[in-house]
């Protein structure tokens, strides 16, 4: 008889008494991931036993003196974050229910165990991970996920089962956590101090605004507050949100505008999805008209758009736009999944999703109606390239006219915005001096047209 339980338990005398069979951690008995499932002999055997359990599927052909896991290619992950490098594309972290934290490279591999919650690749150095598992025990490693340190030093509250971090997007070496306060490191996680006083329970969501790093939002149960001071002082800015009928899950900001933000609930109160601000929250607007009444997990901004979003729900994800001015299906090719996290790779505008269930799922961004994708280089030169900082721009548009210049890094944060005049050898001068060191992606948009051109810093 076998049972399964954590593990997996053995009695050759019908129940009287029993022995370890298999197990997910320690020695003794042969390895088998735990928490099983379901248990069923091959028909007409008594040595071949299967086993489900969160680990995928396990077999013994000898009554359990050895095990072999027949997992290969399921695709059944249980996604809580997804993190994807600035500069390589298809390298990726993901924390996973049950099974870790995994990189991608490019196959699957854990780097960290427990349940792998909310992770994160340094935009600047692929080789600096930062990973976590329940509960708010967060660990960084410096060399590709080799070894790890514990990241939370300082730190004297517990945090919720899946504790947000985060990196700042003008500094790298600045990281903030959300735990019942939120939090900021200084040195990449190495230690820890408090820039609030304010929380009450948990924190559910953080967001730093890319042009402007004071700016910083957090959001807990009941109340989503606004420093644009670093932290200095807060200001709770709940307006008309529905923090009475739902939960909210995340935040995203504007990469210009630091008072232009998106929040999103979780809940089946009708119409309680997703809100947008222009003003830092003095007042919100409802924009959920048009998605179903399911919880709202993740939103996404998408850089260079007319403030395109994504949103990820518990059945598909969702876009919208000021042109569209309507939420979207983008669900082609996608199963119905539980989408728990959204990035998006901005060198070759990649939408990447993490689900609850299916493992990891990516397609091409919106394009958006009437906007002309121009990516012939001979369209735009940029010079001198590479550059220690300031850049010359000279370009033939299909029109003349006033264009909209965004500089924006490899993890798709707007850096630069400003407007310039076009006309026939015309040439802009932009500085960039004082920049990480690093590629980036100049963006021309305007009079029906976008083009884009790569450069790099040094």
């Amino acid at each position: 008889m076998f049972a399964g339980g954590v593990n997996i338990w053995m009695s050759g005398d019908k129940g009287v008494t029993w022995s370890l069979n298999a197990q997910w951690y320690g020695s003794g008995a042969p390895y088998v991931h735990a928490d099983q499932h379901h248990m069923v002999f091959s028909p007409g055997s008594s040595s071949t036993l299967y086993t489900t359990c969160d680990g995928g599927v396990f077999k013994t052909t000898d009554k359990g003196n050895t095990w072999v896991n027949y997992s290969n290619n399921l695709e059944i992950g249980q996604l809580y974050s997804l993190g994807l490098s600035g500069y390589t594309p298809g390298l990726s972290i993901s924390g996973w229910q049950d099974n870790g934290t995994n990189l991608s490279i490019p196959s699957w591999e854990q780097v960290y165990g427990g349940d792998g919650e909310d992770c994160f690749i340094d935009y600047s150095n692929d080789n600096n991970l930062f990973v976590s598992y329940q509960n708010g025990a967060l660990y960084y490693s410096t060399d590709g996920g080799t070894t790890f340190n514990s990241a939370t030093n300082g730190i004297t509250e517990t945090g919720p089962w899946t504790t947000r971090w985060l990196q700042d997007p003008q500094n790298s070496s600045v990281l903030y956590s959300g735990f019942m306060n939120v939090w900021e490191s200084a040195d990449m996680g190495v230690s820890w101090t408090p820039i609030s006083t304010w929380g009450t329970s948990f924190i559910t969501s953080i967001a730093v605004a890319p042009s402007n790093d004071a700016y910083i939002y957090a959001a807990q149960s009941d109340s989503i507050f606004l420093t644009k001071d670093g932290g200095t002082t807060w200001t709770k800015i709940n307006g008309t949100l529905p923090f009475n009928v739902a939960y909210l899950t995340d935040i995203v900001v504007s990469p210009t505008d630091p008072l232009k933000a998106w929040v999103t609930f979780s809940g089946y109160s009708a119409n309680s999805k997703v809100f947008e601000t222009t003003n830092g929250g003095t007042t919100w607007k409802n924009i959920s008209t048009g998605l179903p009444n399911l919880s709202v997990n993740t939103v996404v901004y998408h850089p260079g758009s007319p403030d395109g979003i994504y949103v990820g729900t518990d059945m598909g994800v969702y876009y919208r736009d000021t042109i569209l001015n309507k939420w979207v299906s983008y669900n082609t090719g996608l199963p119905n999944v539980v989408i728990d996290d959204l990035q998006i790779y901005s060198p070759d505008n990649t939408l990447v999703a993490g689900t609850f269930g299916r493992g990891v799922w990516q397609t091409s961004t919106y394009v958006a109606v009437g906007i002309k994708q121009l990516t012939s280089v001979s369209n735009i030169n940029v010079f001198p390239n590479p550059s220690s900082g300031k850049v010359n721009i000279k370009a033939n548009m299909a029109k003349e006219g006033m264009y909209t210049i965004d500089v924006v890094n490899m993890l798709g944060q707007n850096v630069y915005h400003s407007k310039i005049l076009i006309s026939p050898n015309s040439v802009s001068e932009i500085d960039l001096s004082g920049y990480n060191k690093g590629v980036y992606f100049i963006a021309l948009t305007g009079n029906e047209s976008k083009i884009e051109k790569k450069i790099v810093l040094y």
